[in-house]
C-alpha cells in the first residue's frame, strides 16, 4: 500500500509541473497586449457577406445591421480579393447618433484586416462604407462584442491615383467619317460650361489624325492623335488651361484631309470646371 501510494504522488506532482510549464497556462487571467493573439480570443460576427467594392470614387456600399448583432463594441473591415482603397467609414446607430471615420488606407492581402472601436452604450444600425478599387475587388465587415480592439498597424502603400474626370458633355455619339473631305465638324457653344479634357472612344476601328479645339475666345489648340484606335480604345488629352467656354471642335482623319474608311468614334468633353 505505501509502494502504491508512492507511484500516484509522483504521478500527480509531475502532471502538476507540466501543467505549470504548459505555454497556455502562463500569464493566466492577464489581457493579452499583441493583436493577433486578441484577435484569436475574439469572437468576429459576420455582419455581411462578402461585397463588391465599387470602381466609381467615394463608391457607398450600404450594409443594415441585424438587430441581433447590433450590441457591438468594435467593428472590422476584412479583404476577400483583389486591394481596395477604404476613404471612410459612416456609422449611424438605432439612437440617431452618427459617427464618421476617416481611414484613407488600402484593404489588401498585405493588410488584410483593419478594426475600429465603436462609441460606447449605442447600439449600431447601418454601416456606410465608401470605397475605390482598380479591378473587381472584395470585402465584408464583422462585429466584435469585446470592449477594446488596438487596430493593426501596416505600412500603406502610396495613394491610389486619382478617379478618372466624370463625363460632362457628349459632343457625339457613333460618329464617321462618311464625308470625302475626312473631317468632322461638331458644334459645342459657350453655354455648355468649360473642361478640363477631351476624351475619343472608339466604337470600330478607325484612324484618329487630330483635333481642332476653337474656344469660344477665338483661341486655338491643335491635339495631334495620329492613331489607329481599335474597338474599346480610349484615349484621353488635357485642353488648354485658359478656363475658356469651346464654341467648336474638328476631328481630323488625317493631315491630308481624304477619308479613309469608315471606322466609327464617339468624342466626350470630359471634368466640367
Amino acid at each position: 500500500m505505501k509502494f502504491k501510494a508512492l507511484i500516484i504522488a509522483l504521478v500527480a506532482s509531475t502532471s502538476s509541473a507540466a501543467l505549470a510549464s504548459h505555454p497556455e497556462y502562463e500569464g493566466a487571467g492577464e489581457v493579452p497586449q499583441d493583436e493577433s493573439i486578441h484577435d484569436r480570443r475574439a469572437r468576429w460576427i459576420p455582419i455581411n457577406s462578402m461585397v463588391h467594392a465599387t470602381a466609381t470614387a467615394h463608391g457607398r456600399t450600404q450594409i443594415r445591421v441585424p438587430d441581433a448583432r447590433s450590441n457591438l463594441r468594435a467593428i472590422k473591415v476584412e479583404s476577400g480579393s483583389g486591394a481596395v482603397y477604404v476613404y471612410t467609414i459612416r456609422l449611424r446607430y438605432a439612437d440617431g447618433h452618427r459617427e464618421t471615420i476617416a481611414v484613407n488606407k488600402w484593404l489588401y492581402a498585405g493588410a488584410p484586416t483593419m478594426a475600429f472601436d465603436l462609441a460606447p452604450d449605442h447600439q449600431l444600425a447601418r454601416i456606410s462604407v465608401e470605397t475605390w478599387t482598380r479591378s473587381p475587388s472584395t470585402f465584408r465587415v464583422l462585429g466584435q462584442r469585446s470592449r477594446h480592439i488596438r487596430p493593426p498597424v501596416f505600412e500603406q502603400p502610396p495613394l491610389p491615383p486619382a478617379p478618372p474626370a466624370p463625363v460632362a458633355f457628349v459632343a457625339g455619339r457613333d460618329l464617321t467619317f462618311s464625308n470625302p473631305s475626312g473631317a468632322l465638324q461638331l458644334a459645342i457653344g459657350a453655354d455648355k460650361g468649360r473642361f478640363s479634357k477631351l476624351r475619343i472612344e472608339s466604337t470600330s476601328s478607325t484612324f484618329i489624325g487630330h483635333v481642332h479645339v476653337t474656344f469660344a475666345s477665338g483661341a486655338r489648340q491643335m491635339i495631334n492623335i495620329d492613331k489607329l484606335m481599335n474597338r474599346g480604345d480610349i484615349l484621353d488629352f488635357d485642353l488648354d488651361g485658359t478656363l475658356e467656354p469651346i464654341a467648336s471642335l474638328t476631328v481630323m482623319q488625317n493631315h491630308s484631309g481624304l477619308a479613309q474608311g469608315a471606322g466609327r468614334f464617339s468624342v466626350s468633353l470630359l471634368g466640367s470646371r
